[in-house]
């Protein structure tokens, strides 16, 4: 469409919008886009087919490893907790029922969706089975922060704990909590981590609004959080970050390499497709969101910052090679 558009306007498109207007009606782009969803639907489908096949299986093996007297984690889901409203504005990436999905006690379905299907998703997209985000992301951390030995560390949006498990494991002195405001998923998480005799302390919790004490951890991470995250809230949750770090401690979020200013127009026009069709509402936000300003407004100093990409260590990937990657170190006292 490009040469079409520049014959019409006398110049070439300055904004995705621009692009977005001329490829709408087109086809092959209709295909495309019909493709990737319907594929997609499929995948969660065939993922709870899966789920309830087995279903008694996995609700026995959840009970067993819930009523076990010698846990070494930890499950704490407040009777009042309310999932936030961000949170339900859409199915995310369309999973079935939502993310927060939620069939009573002791449910595995949303945890058994989440980390089949995402595993599933993530090969689909050229991510190596054999590197977690988690291990790249602490392999990038001990190069940069030699000297940080983390004692009590937090995950933000653990999902269903796939990266949490990780921390206890490259970690086994420190103390791991993790938190998600989804209470299917946090449950999930537990049982996970138990099965893999890890210790991690899992919380149904608002990350805006964090219960956890001041200058209480040494690490504070995220895993593919904040695309989930809207405009409105990013800062509040950077903000509850920086408080709950310990002077010298350290915040280091991970997360997709779509940012805008480091892209085509085409490749925004084509990122922004999970906005108007694949139930990711704040993916726009994400893509052109300043986490270096919005870092400094959290409390973090500016020369204390880094917000970069870092390359995936696997060989044979056809998709994205690398993650994005952004955080701070609290000034020490």
């Amino acid at each position: 469409v490009a040469p079409a558009f520049e014959a019409e306007h006398g110049r070439p498109p300055r904004t995705r919008e621009e692009i977005r207007e001329k490829m709408n009606d087109k086809p092959i782009y209709q295909t495309w886009g019909a493709l990737q969803r319907c594929s997609q639907d499929e995948m969660w489908m065939s993922m709870l087919d899966m789920i309830e096949a087995d279903y008694d299986r996995m609700t026995d093996a959840a009970n067993r490893l819930g009523s076990a007297p010698d846990k070494r984690g930890s499950l704490d889901i407040p009777d009042d907790f309310k999932v936030p409203a961000d949170l339900l504005k859409a199915n995310i990436h369309g999973q079935p029922g939502g993310y927060d999905l939620d069939l009573g006690d002791n449910d595995v379905t949303a945890g058994a969706r989440d980390e089949s299907g995402g595993s599933l998703y993530s090969q689909g997209a050229g991510i190596g089975i054999k590197e977690s985000k988690a291990h790249r992301v602490i392999e990038w951390m001990r190069e940069r922060f030699p000297d940080l030995t983390p004692r009590r560390i937090l995950e933000m949006g653990c999902s269903a704990g796939g990266q949490t498990v990780v921390y206890p494991m490259e970690f086994p002195d420190a103390e791991v909590h993790a938190i998600d405001a989804a209470p299917p998923l946090v449950r999930y998480g537990h049982l996970k981590a138990e099965s893999l005799g890890v210790a991690v302390h899992f919380h149904a919790m608002d990350a805006e609004h964090m219960t956890f004490p001041d200058a209480h951890f040494d690490l504070v991470v995220s895993h593919n959080m904040f695309h989930e995250v809207s405009g409105r809230g990013a800062l509040p949750i950077l903000k509850e970050a920086h408080r709950v770090l310990k002077p010298g401690g350290v915040l280091l979020n991970q997360d997709l390499a779509a940012r805008a200013d480091h892209m085509t127009l085409f490749d925004q026009f084509l990122a922004e497709w999970e906005t108007f069709n694949n139930d990711e509402p704040f993916f726009t936000e994400y893509m052109e969101a300043n986490f270096s300003d919005l870092l400094v407004k959290a409390g973090f100093d500016a020369d204390a910052i880094f917000d970069e990409f870092v390359a995936m260590r696997h060989a044979g990937a056809t998709g994205p090679q690398r993650w994005y990657v952004f955080g701070g170190r609290k000034a020490s006292d």
